[in-house]
């Protein structure tokens, strides 16, 4: 539990390492917005890391700043859903592609057994 008072109020204390895996597209892109918004706050902050910011420090922001803050996490966001959408878009047609070449390795195969079982057919009539 967050201690009252303390940045982890925020959620910001479950910032996993960059070391650990992550497991999904959407934790990568929560973790990134975390980042973005950890950097922009200790430097209008003057931090120099997230250890060293507390609620009080955040409190002491002007209504203008934060505004902006606000504004900017908006627009980040927005890109990061953007790329999402375009990555998700690009999964699917690759996973067509993918589809529709095995379809075709399926169909040549199917051939290539046809010719096989002619061929065989071929030399026994041949052998007889």
């Amino acid at each position: 539990m967050a201690m009252p008072g303390s940045f982890a109020a925020f959620g910001f204390d479950k910032v996993r390492p960059a070391k650990e895996k992550r497991e999904t597209e959407k934790d990568e892109t929560e973790n990134s917005a975390v980042e973005w918004l950890e950097k922009t706050l200790c430097e209008q902050l003057n931090c120099v890391s997230i250890e060293q910011l507390t609620e009080s420090k955040v409190m002491t922001l002007r209504k203008d700043v934060i505004a902006k803050l606000f504004y900017q996490s908006l627009k980040y966001n927005d890109s990061q859903n953007k790329s999402i959408v375009q990555s998700k878009s690009g999964l699917e047609t690759c996973k067509t592609d993918l589809i529709s070449s095995q379809q075709r390795v399926i169909k040549i195969q199917d051939e290539l057994l046809l010719s096989k079982s002619e061929l065989l057919q071929s030399l026994q009539s041949t052998v007889q």
